[in-house]
């Protein structure tokens, strides 16, 4: 089989874009997914980006990017862009996963 061969539609990649650790000093931090038909990434295609801004920058909060979209090229990767001071703290884990939870909890609403 070509390395390039359709294999069939399979499931939608999710992918799970979150802070584990506070970020400070920036104002917003960027991520857009990038795709290729190259592994080098010599020209690039955007397909989804988005922004938070530093207050949303804490542990647990995700980046609103749910599904990468069918039909996408071989190679994807993340680009990460930042405004503002570059931060001293904070960190990110990028995933693609299965089956993602995404429901909102809000624990100050329960009630003992």
């Amino acid at each position: 089989m070509s390395v390039d061969a359709d294999i069939g539609a399979g499931a939608m990649i999710t992918l799970v874009i979150q802070p584990t650790a506070d970020f400070n000093n920036l104002t917003s931090l960027g991520v857009a997914v990038l795709v290729s038909n190259s592994f080098a990434f010599g020209s690039p295609e955007t397909v989804l980006e988005t922004s938070l801004p530093l207050a949303s920058l804490v542990a647990g909060r995700r980046f609103p990017i749910g599904s990468v979209p069918r039909g996408m090229k071989r190679y994807m990767r993340l680009y990460y862009t930042v405004t503002g001071t570059n931060p001293t703290t904070g960190t990110i884990v990028a995933a693609a996963v299965l089956n993602g939870q995404d429901n909102v909890t809000y624990p100050d609403a329960v009630v003992s």
